[in-house]
Order: structure tokens, then sequence, then C-alpha cells
């Protein structure tokens, strides 16, 4: 008795850790940037939108710090909203905490239409 109780408590243990490590993955993380896909997306509240998925890659290897704004409009197309003279807003979907609050991508421009900070907010 006391050897079956050791295994099911390390089945459920692994299961357990297999869980968490899915739970916490990036989601931000595990797809390269597809101008189609992100394109096709604009807007999009659905919770699983793939833009969230591509954002990592976005920001590391196609929009930098410096970038004008028309260049960055050429590539991602229109902001979703929000957008102001100093920042514009793409919506990412529900992919961080619990999902239930939207995640977008801002740009903020300085006074010569340049990108400044980009980051991932959840809203």
């Amino acid at each position: 008795m006391g050897r079956l109780l050791l295994v099911v408590f390390a089945v459920a243990f692994v299961c357990f850790g297999i869980s968490s490590l899915l739970r916490h993955r990036d989601p931000f993380a595990f797809r390269m940037f597809d101008k189609e896909v992100w394109g096709a997306n604009a807007k999009s509240m659905d919770a699983d939108n793939p833009r969230a998925s591509m954002c990592r890659d976005l920001l590391t290897n196609h929009v930098q710090v410096g970038m004008s704004r028309q260049t960055i409009e050429q590539m991602l197309g229109q902001p979703d909203g929000g957008e102001t003279n100093d920042t514009s807003t793409y919506i990412l979907g529900m992919w961080s905490g619990m999902r239930m609050d939207c995640d977008v991508l801002e740009i903020e421009f300085d006074t010569q239409g340049k990108a400044g900070r980009l980051s991932v907010m959840q809203h």
C-alpha cells in the first residue's frame, strides 16, 4: 500500500509540474512575425489572437527604437485604436495573467515621429 501511495504522489507531482510549466511559458515568444497574419487579426479581441505569439520576434527583429511612424505603420498597418500624437496601440488579444484583460503593444513616438518606448501592456 505504501508503494502505491508513493507512485500516486509521484505521478501527481509530475502532472502538477508539467501544468505549471505550460501555464507560465512566455505567450509572446513562440511564433515568427508574419505581416499577413498580423494584418488579418487587426482589432481582434480574440483571446487567442496570434499577434501576441509574434510579439517577441517583432520587437527583437523588426520594430526598433528610432524607426519612423510611417515605416512602422507600413509594417504593422494602422493602429487598432487609442492612437494619440505620441502613441500607437495594437491589440494582441488576452494572453497574459488570467486571460481576462486585453494585452496591447504600445509604441511611443517622439516629436520627430520616431519610435521611443516599445512595450507590451495589459489593460
